[in-house]
């Protein structure tokens, strides 16, 4: 499952709400698709009126589109000849536009108004994830790495010491283990040490830090391939291992009827969850216990974290692209990103508003979490594993989780799972 449809996942509705902003008649117009929670939803027209209140001759319709219908919307509105004209667009949806035309090319207007927009002030990290053949084809609008959130109450309550920069696989583990309880002594777990997700971008952070891969230097899918496969499939048994074995974290069947891992770890009943900043769209309202973040635990390759992006895109066959990057030059301007970094979503694409108080101390997320320390998203930069996705990535991904779910259900072995969706992307990418 994608960054978007995680941290937008308590968006249900399948609906398309269409909005039209600004009052000028006679002027230019533009389509602006986005998704967001009911908080985003609001920032995003308060961005849209702001631009139009500067732009009286400019209409834009704002067409908001739930997250899990987001994609194929999108691909619904291309196909038919009426794609908007700016739109957001995520990282695991990306290279499949590019390779087919789809996205304009934006070096050249990043070029001609370079003093304007100033791309040094961008995360080289997530700027650059939206190139294609060295091409520029995006601008990202904010980003977050992957990090462990943890339940200080808990954590205080067991007597159990809080993740710091040292902690392994096993100190994870061994945490895990005593925050497990059976409170009410029904023979049922009532809190779990830990809940883990199922999608391929959440478990291939595992992979990594256990020196596995995806992909080989050529860009050759290896996941289960003789070589690979040894240190792939005991970082997936690992996790499976946790619900299967240890009894540690909830089976995914019941996680999903709990609502979400981030719904359990809200109602203090999973002591630490693994997500990125837009969890704190929930987690900042959080009154009845305190929580923060660390760094996600080394395994036998050391330390990873997955890099999470989404990008302003306007399509190739735009009627008015100079507008339409007016549009995207202002929605990635600082002012902007600071109400991003406000309200707790994501981390700012620009470094001047992230090393602010503005992302820093958030103050959607200071109100009521005021120890949270921010810092720790920014510093797992330095762990983020480069993962270019091939066109073709959204197919493989789609057998990813299909197996990888069967695995955590244990109804198969890693190793087996490996071997046997190895055979089936290469049969994929054949067709």
């Amino acid at each position: 499952m994608s960054f978007r449809r995680i941290f937008l996942i308590i968006l249900v509705l399948g609906f398309t709400a269409s909005l039209l902003v600004g009052c000028g008649t006679g002027g230019s117009k533009l389509t602006f698709m986005y998704w967001g929670t009911p908080e985003e939803k609001e920032t995003v027209l308060n961005y849209i009126k702001k631009f139009t209140n500067e732009n009286p001759n400019v209409q834009i319709e704002a067409i908001h589109v739930d997250s899990l219908s987001f994609g194929q919307k999108l691909k619904t509105m291309i196909a038919g000849g009426t794609p908007p004209d700016v739109f957001y667009l995520d990282i695991e949806d990306f290279a499949g536009l590019a390779a087919r035309g789809e996205l304009l090319q934006l070096d050249d207007y990043l070029n001609r108004d370079k003093d304007e927009v100033k791309p040094e002030d961008f995360f080289e990290a997530p700027f650059n994830e939206f190139r294609y053949k060295g091409r520029l084809y995006g601008i990202a609008k904010d980003f977050t790495t992957l990090v462990l959130y943890y339940n200080m109450n808990l954590f205080d309550k067991y007597n159990v010491a809080y993740p710091n920069d040292n902690w392994t696989w096993n100190d994870f583990l061994n945490a895990a283990k005593k925050l497990t309880k059976d409170v009410d002594g029904d023979g049922k777990i009532d809190i779990y040490g830990f809940v883990l997700e199922t999608w391929a971008n959440w478990w291939r952070n595992w992979v990594y830090a256990n020196g596995g891969t995806f992909f080989d230097k050529d860009g050759n899918f290896v996941l289960g391939k003789p070589g690979y496969i040894e240190k792939n499939a005991e970082a997936i048994q690992f996790l499976a291992d946790l619900i299967n074995v240890h009894k540690v974290a909830p089976s995914i069947m019941a996680a999903r009827d709990f609502g979400s891992g981030d719904a359990m770890f809200v109602d203090g009943r999973a002591a630490m969850s693994a997500y990125g900043r837009w969890v704190t769209l929930r987690y900042r309202d959080i009154t009845k216990f305190k929580w923060n973040v660390a760094q996600m635990p080394k395994g036998k390759g050391g330390r990873a974290s997955t890099l999470f992006t989404v990008a302003y895109c306007i399509h190739a066959k735009s009627k008015n692209p100079e507008l339409a990057w007016k549009l995207v030059k202002f929605l990635s301007s600082p002012e902007v990103q600071k109400d991003v970094a406000n309200s707790g979503l994501a981390i700012p694409i620009r470094k001047s508003v992230a090393y602010s108080d503005a992302f820093l101390k958030a103050s959607a997320i200071v109100k009521n979490q005021s120890q949270v320390n921010s810092q720790v998203y920014l510093d797992a930069l330095k762990y983020v594993t480069e993962f270019k996705r091939p066109p073709y990535w959204v197919e493989i991904r789609d057998i990813l989780d299909e197996y990888i779910q069967k695995v955590l259900n244990n109804e198969m072995k890693a190793i087996d799972a490996l071997k046997e969706l190895q055979a089936d992307v290469e049969d994929t990418i054949q067709m």
